[in-house]
């Protein structure tokens, strides 16, 4: 399984040489590659996880209760340690992508960050793909025109823990990627796979990219492979 602590490079930090204690850091981060159909990685997730041991909430429960002044610190955390460390990261491959909930493409100071240092990443050759989690889906209309103001500034965007039926995500079909995990995958297919699969293909029809995430056993994997996937992520494909 995929091991939070030993995959990082300094017990805490996937970025070297960086003091997390001395910054105010309350999370350390890890990778998790994302590989193509011939098994070859594509890209990495870098995955930000509390410091603190979890025993009364999830993760995601963590996240959620986030308020906005520490979702600005952790972009920013990342964003800027990323930026100095990039060049000595031997990740496989120059495509990274970073979770960031909707609700701070609200601030314009974020939204201009991520978009300079989105284009001096790729001025670098790297690339990096802000992924649009699935929560704060009531606050969509508000971010609606900072998300279609920075793709015109040719911003990645994937749309993380994609559902069509809990409407996780509004434009869809303007997403440069759409991220579906496997217990939505394995809903839809007993729900009518025939659908799930049309779904699928009008996806790709539009020029968008599907990642299949959280796999995590080699039956997953068949299932997802038999399907119109082009990447995939999960505890299954760490070393």
């Amino acid at each position: 399984m995929f091991d939070l602590v030993t995959r990082t490079f300094c017990k805490k930090c996937i970025f070297n040489n960086l003091d997390c204690v001395s910054f105010g850091c309350k999370h350390y981060y890890v990778y998790q590659p994302i590989i193509n159909r011939n098994g070859a990685i594509f890209a990495v997730e870098v995955l930000s996880r509390p410091i603190l041991n979890l025993k009364q909430t999830s993760v995601e429960e963590y996240f959620d209760s986030m308020d906005s002044d520490d979702g600005k610190k952790l972009i920013k955390h990342q964003i800027v340690n990323f930026s100095k460390n990039f060049s000595s990261l031997e990740l496989g491959c120059k495509k990274v992508f970073l979770n960031i909930d909707r609700y701070l493409l609200i601030d314009q100071d974020i939204v201009n960050f991520i978009t300079k240092c989105s284009a001096t990443f790729k001025s670098y050759d790297w690339e990096v793909v802000f992924e649009i989690t699935e929560r704060q889906c009531k606050l969509t209309q508000n971010v609606k025109s900072a998300f279609y103001r920075m793709l015109l500034d040719d911003v990645s965007f994937a749309a993380d823990d994609y559902s069509s039926i809990t409407k996780t995500h509004k434009f869809i079909n303007d997403y440069d990627y759409v991220k579906i995990d496997m217990h939505e995958i394995k809903r839809r297919v007993e729900d009518g796979f025939d659908t799930f699969i049309d779904e699928l293909y009008l996806m790709k029809e539009s020029g968008i990219k599907l990642i299949a995430e959280k796999i995590q056993t080699k039956n997953d994997y068949l299932l997802i492979y038999s399907m119109p996937f082009d990447y995939f992520q999960g505890f299954y494909f760490d070393d």
